[in-house]
């Protein structure tokens, strides 16, 4: 998806394509060249998304865009390493196991609750070799709590 498909999914005011456009962001977060093409963008992101109402039964679905004004402000100040976002910023659904296939992290190892069910990751940055535990949960869906160790 192209910038201008982003920022025109994101100011739509059409609930799905928001939603939609936060996510692509959120599927990127950790490319900061591709993640400040949108900085111009942010004011006009904030303007055209207040006060729409997304839904959301068991959590707000303006997380979505949330988050993905948090990740352009993160690259914005440029501080940290990009793996911060992980556990720094409230945001249950990035999957480590997705994030291995981006080459953003390695999973060390997997502890398993009686052999049956995933309690926690451990991972490591490869950008900066940040460990953490990242523990899976499920509930209405599945998601993900990453710890610093």
């Amino acid at each position: 998806m192209t910038t201008e498909q982003i920022i025109s999914d994101l100011t739509s005011k059409d609930v799905s394509r928001i939603r939609t456009g936060a996510c692509e962001i959120i599927s990127f977060s950790q490319d900061k060249e591709k993640v400040l093409q949108l900085k111009d963008f942010r004011q006009l992101i904030i303007d055209k998304t207040a006060g729409i109402e997304m839904g959301g039964a068991f959590a707000p679905n303006k997380r979505f865009v949330d988050y993905a004004l948090n990740i352009i402000d993160f690259h914005i100040a440029d501080k940290l390493c990009s793996c911060t976002l992980y556990s720094d910023f409230k945001y249950e659904c990035n999957d480590p196991n997705k994030e291995v296939e981006k080459g953003n992290i390695v999973i060390l190892d997997i502890t398993k609750i009686e052999n049956n069910w995933i309690d926690y990751y451990s991972c490591s940055c490869n950008k900066c070799g940040q460990k953490f535990n990242v523990f899976e949960r499920d509930g209405h869906y599945t998601w993900w709590e990453w710890k610093k160790i």
